[in-house]
C-alpha cells in the first residue's frame, strides 16, 4: 500500500494535544488500563493539565509502566 503524505504517524513523540488528548479524557484512560491492564495509573489534576498540554504517548506510556512495577496485585492482565 503506497503511504500518502498526509498519513498520520503515532509514535512515542506524539505530543497528546496533536491526537486530540484532553484533560477530561483521562478518567477514560485509567478506566482502560484497569480494565485491560488491571493498573490504576495515578493522575493528579495538576499533571492531567500538564500532559494534556505538552505531554507525549511515551509520558502515558511511562506511567502505566511505573503502574505496573508498583502493582501488588500480581501480573499484568490478572484480575
Amino acid at each position: 500500500m503506497e503511504k500518502k503524505p498526509d498519513d498520520f504517524q503515532m509514535d512515542g513523540s506524539t505530543r497528546l494535544a496533536d491526537i486530540g488528548f484532553v484533560k477530561e479524557d483521562f478518567d477514560n484512560f485509567v478506566t482502560y488500563c484497569h480494565n485491560a491492564f488491571n493498573v490504576k495509573p495515578h493522575f493528579d489534576s495538576g499533571t492531567q493539565e500538564r500532559l494534556a498540554q505538552n505531554g507525549t504517548v511515551k509520558d502515558l506510556e511511562e506511567r502505566v509502566l511505573m503502574a505496573v512495577k508498583n502493582s501488588k496485585v500480581g501480573s499484568v492482565g490478572d484480575k
